[in-house]
């Protein structure tokens, strides 16, 4: 394997790496909230 292609490889999926991370981060917390928000009512009997 050429370190060319090995080097476009990386470039190609860094970004979306990244991306998938920056979107954990700001999902992890939303779906947190959302189940904690939606749970609470089923346990109010």
């Amino acid at each position: 394997m050429d370190d060319g292609l090995f080097v476009r490889l990386i470039t190609q999926f860094e970004p979306v790496h990244i991306l998938m991370k920056m979107t954990e981060m700001i999902f992890s917390p939303l779906c947190k909230l959302a189940a904690i928000k939606y749970e609470a009512p089923l346990h109010d009997d």
